[in-house]
């Protein structure tokens, strides 16, 4: 299994709208053949850096 981390740097004001499209997007991630789960995780400290996790 291979765990793939990015981290996600948006510009302000961006963060409502990127996180809206990744949950569109992830939709179809997830019935990838392969991807055994897929999340995004937004910074508490900086809400315009996000997280992503994919196995």
């Amino acid at each position: 299994m291979v765990t793939e981390i990015v981290i996600i740097q948006v510009e302000n004001g961006h963060s409502e709208a990127f996180a809206a499209a990744y949950r569109q997007a992830r939709e179809l991630l997830i019935t990838t053949p392969g991807c055994l789960s897929a999340k995004m995780l937004w910074g508490v400290e900086s809400p315009s850096r996000f997280i992503g996790v994919n196995e």
